[in-house]
């Protein structure tokens, strides 16, 4: 007897190696430092306006906000939705921190190391009563 090949399903297709997700999205997130001048270039071409590094950075946003989800829910198994209040903490004291209107102006690289711990004070000003509660 002669020795056979397993049998493949019929119809089945398999993606080569370079068709692979990350192998497609690895071109547009080296080119995302460029998008500026390529919103630049596309307007002075064909006065359209893109406004690609505008969208980039909401949906940047949000993935940070998921990627915070995912580890909580995903990798500690708790359900606790009020991780959005703390982000919300960093973002409206950045807001605060960096506004000229306000006395206490730092500036971007001051509100970067201080609305991190404003936030993480905050959590654990709410956590720390919390702690020897069980359940939900």
């Amino acid at each position: 007897m002669a020795s056979e090949k397993p049998a493949t399903p019929v119809g089945r297709w398999h993606r080569p190696h370079w068709l692979r997700l990350e192998v497609m999205i690895l071109p547009l997130l080296l080119l995302y430092p460029f998008f500026p001048v390529l919103d630049e270039l596309v307007h002075g071409l064909f006065d359209i306006s893109l406004r690609l590094d505008r969208q980039l950075v909401n949906i940047f946003i949000f993935a940070i906000l998921a990627l915070a989800l995912n580890l909580q829910v995903g990798y500690a198994g708790l359900l606790q939705l009020g991780i959005a209040a703390f982000f919300a903490i960093g973002a409206f004291s950045t807001g605060i921190l960096t506004v000229d209107k306000y006395p206490f102006q730092i500036g971007f690289w001051g509100a970067l190391l201080a609305a991190p711990a404003l936030a993480g004070t905050a959590g654990l000003a709410l956590g720390a009563p919390t702690i020897r509660l069980r359940g939900d």
